[in-house]
């Protein structure tokens, strides 16, 4: 079994007890029994505390602790250093330290002289670290050192992360001998974290080593400074961003300003209340910081009525006394909170918001996995080929979020050097973000606020609609909904209140030309909705409902046409049916054409062959010779064919011209130049080939 192995001295014992004892006028053996019984009390501490599970105390004024792991030795060394002497001039006792690693057998005795007579111990005793390092003080500074110092052996630096290894050991050699030099300042602050997390119960890894792995958001020094200065905050955001991670960094902060942690984590909804109603002057004491993760649930909306009327009760509690107060919640609760408050404070002035559209970049995201890599050190981390994979996963957006990185990191690929694998586990966390998504819109439906569905239906199908388009058609499907399924509009939110609550978070209104038009503020939100749409009920009833309401407009038949074939698998069997309808429609049989070739390996063989006779129309032509130019690699021979066969049109020869040049770099070399030359010799396209080429 790995034990991990203290070595304590103190250093020039003798001649300090001297010292002392001259300059207070008292016996030097007091000063040495003094020392020895400081060191002795630290030493019963750790093990009361567990965290050293052997010692052997040399009968001078040294000794050696046996701890289970890296964070004990780390927390054992820093409350050794933690005392004073009670001598004025003389505040700590200077001390030599080693740590070092040792193996156990079942039988190994880790206490007294049990302990020195192990092998690995003997081994451990023998490296002579701390002589070495003694030696090569003296002869660099011409003097003995007088102050404490950690050196560690290789056997222990191996242990240590990649990042704390680079940032903050010194590597030494002297006479043969190999080890490295630890600063005090680095074990104290990692003894103080590890403390931290003891105090607020968490053991995850990812958390224990949030100074190594944590990226601010780019609105981190807002957020401290709002909470630093009013003294709570409401940090409210998106699911996979980040929000609890955050807080936990806010809350490390202010314990190493000198308050005092206290963690309520989402699964303890009774504990929060009770703290929320009436137990807050117990908890929120001077120098405390308090962290509520999300207290009124996390995807579905939970709260018992007394909570709002009591958070003005616990507001004004903070505003009288030193202490800081975190609250996360997903924006759509913290809203539905806010509407059913009892007070009349403004909660939204003490908002700071993590949005997955300004909290991190591309840049960010990679330096983030960079850390993550450093940290846990996943087998594929050395093979460039699938690192480039990973970060080109984030290049693409298909890892977007903190949580995407942190799922890909903790699946089964860390353990594999398999491209395959790695793939797969990057599509799933991926996957893993678009259900975050998707479930908050669920979460919509199944609270019965079917007028958000209809309305963000349209940034999902298109977001070319016009603001006004949108805004008369929410009203005509809410009445058809209302009539027709007996959904209730009549207590539906207008669509100004609608649009209210989602713009500038997961929608922005945009001027394109001199029209005002919708969008997803994000893809993820597209995603999510994507996601949401696996909700059979809210797909039939709600979704559904709004394609088939909006074929009947020709303004935006296009664009229902490729949402049918985009989420063709998911729409019953009546939506489907809207492409058979839609073909017919001058207005819209391009967007069917293209929407079939665009997802033609999705399709049904009935859907598949009604592209071949859209293509025998001229009116369609540029589309499908588009469509098929842009996606030539992917389709089989017939459907490649048509571009031939539409070439040889001299009706729809100039339309296939503007296809091919549009789509030429995508095209076989071979196959773009002899369409190109072929519709060069006919009258009705050479001008649009020279054209297009020019131009």
């Amino acid at each position: 079994m790995k034990k991990f192995l203290i070595y304590v001295d103190i250093l020039g014992f003798g001649p300090l007890a001297e010292k002392i004892g001259k300059e207070k006028d008292i016996e030097s053996r007091e000063v040495r029994n003094k020392f020895l019984e400081i060191i002795n009390q630290k030493v019963d501490e750790a093990e009361k505390e567990k965290l050293i599970v052997g010692k052997s105390y040399g009968e001078r004024d040294d000794w050696i602790l046996v701890a289970e792991n890296k964070e004990n030795t780390f927390s054992t060394i820093s409350k050794i250093l933690n005392h004073h002497t009670g001598y004025t001039d003389y505040k700590e006792i200077p001390l030599e330290i080693a740590i070092g690693i040792g193996e156990y057998d079942e039988r190994a005795g880790l206490d007294g002289r049990k302990l020195v007579c192990e092998p690995d111990t003997i081994d451990y005793l023998t490296t002579y670290t701390i002589n070495k390092y003694r030696e090569w003080y003296k002869e660099k500074y011409n003097t003995s050192i007088k102050e404490t110092f950690i050196v560690i052996t290789d056997n222990f630096y191996s242990e240590l992360e990649n990042f704390n290894k680079k940032k903050f050991c010194e590597e030494m050699s002297y006479k043969g001998k190999h080890f490295y030099y630890l600063p005090l300042n680095t074990i104290k602050k990692w003894a103080k974290t590890i403390d931290f997390f003891k105090k607020i119960g968490i053991e995850e890894k990812r958390y224990l080593q949030i100074e190594n792995l944590y990226v601010q958001p780019k609105n981190f020094n807002e957020i401290k400074e709002k909470l630093n200065k009013e003294k709570i905050i409401f940090l409210i955001g998106d699911a996979e961003i980040g929000k609890t991670y955050t807080s936990i960094k806010l809350l490390l902060d202010s314990y190493n300003e000198g308050y005092d942690p206290v963690y309520y984590e989402e699964g303890k909804k009774k504990e929060q209340f009770d703290v929320m109603r009436d137990k807050f002057n117990n908890v929120l004491q001077n120098k405390t910081a308090v962290y509520f993760e999300d207290p009124w649930g996390k995807t579905e909306f939970e709260s018992p009525e007394y909570i709002f009327r009591d958070i003005g009760n616990l507001i004004n509690k903070v505003s009288g006394v030193d202490t800081r107060v975190i609250i996360t919640s997903r924006e759509k609760i913290f809203k539905k909170f806010e509407e059913k408050k009892e007070i009349t404070e403004d909660l939204w002035q003490h908002v700071e918001k993590l949005k997955i559209n300004i909290a991190y970049s591309k840049k960010n995201l990679k330096e983030m996995m960079e850390k993550y890599l450093a940290v846990f050190k996943p087998n594929w981390c050395e093979n460039e080929k699938l690192k480039k994979l990973v970060f080109k996963a984030i290049d693409n957006g298909t890892l977007k979020t903190p949580m995407s990185i942190k799922k890909l990191i903790y699946s089964r690929a860390s353990e594999s050097n398999n491209e395959d694998i790695l793939k797969l586990c990057i599509e799933k966390a991926a996957e893993e973000t678009k259900i975050a998504f998707g479930t908050e819109i669920t979460a919509m439906f199944e609270a019965k606020e079917y007028e958000k569905i209809v309305f963000l239906s349209f940034p999902y199908i298109s977001d070319y609609f016009n603001l006004d388009f949108i805004k008369k058609s929410y009203g005509d499907i809410l009445k058809v909904l209302n009539k027709n399924y007996g959904l209730d509009s009549i207590n539906a939110k207008r669509f100004g209140d609608v649009l209210k609550f989602f713009e500038k978070e997961e929608v922005e209104v945009y001027l394109y030309g001199d029209e005002h038009k919708l969008k997803f503020s994000h893809p993820s939100y597209s995603d999510g909705f994507f996601h949401a749409i696996n909700n059979k009920n809210l797909c039939e009833n709600i979704f559904g409902n709004v394609l088939k309401e909006l074929a009947k407009k020709d303004s935006a038949a296009w664009y229902v046409a490729r949402a049918v074939a985009n989420n063709f698998e998911k729409l019953p069997d009546d939506v489907r049916n809207l492409l058979f309808e839609l073909a017919k429609k001058d207005s819209a049989a391009g967007g069917v054409a293209q929407a079939i070739v665009n997802n033609f390996n999705k399709l049904p063989e009935d859907v598949r062959n009604l592209l071949f006779k859209l293509a025998e129309k001229d009116s369609v032509a540029e589309d499908v010779a588009r469509a098929v130019a842009k996606n030539f690699d992917k389709l089989p021979e017939d459907v490649r064919n048509l571009l031939f066969k539409l070439a040889e049109k001299d009706s729809a020869a100039g339309d296939v011209a503007r296809a091919i040049v549009y789509n030429f770099e995508k095209l076989p070399e071979d196959v773009g130049n002899k369409l190109l030359f072929e519709l060069a010799e006919k009258d009705s396209a050479a001008g649009d080939v020279a054209w297009e080429i020019v131009y």
